[in-house]
């Protein structure tokens, strides 16, 4: 079967491919050097980053929103929401 694509997106996909081969490579060195820690938290690293990510966006769009971004919650509010969410649950 034949398929055409822009080659902007071929082109895409191949360097992402290559840095991906590149991840695997680093990774798989990992299993087998003894002076490397055997287990990183990737997805934990990828959450916490995303979170940072996202809030440093909207710190900078403050205004595209209802109520703009005044930073991490404190402690009080974190419990004033989870015992609001017990109710509704």
């Amino acid at each position: 079967m034949k398929v055409e694509v822009e080659i902007q997106d071929l082109e895409t996909i191949v360097f992402a491919t290559a840095a991906i081969k590149k991840i695997e490579t680093a990774l798989s060195t990992r299993k087998h050097d003894p002076f490397v820690k055997p287990y990183l938290e990737f997805n934990e690293a990828h959450n916490n980053l995303t979170t940072a990510l996202t809030h440093a966006k909207r710190s900078q769009n403050s205004q595209d929103y209802a109520t703009p971004w005044d930073g991490e919650l404190s402690i009080k509010e974190i419990k004033y929401l989870q015992d609001v969410s017990s109710y509704t649950t």
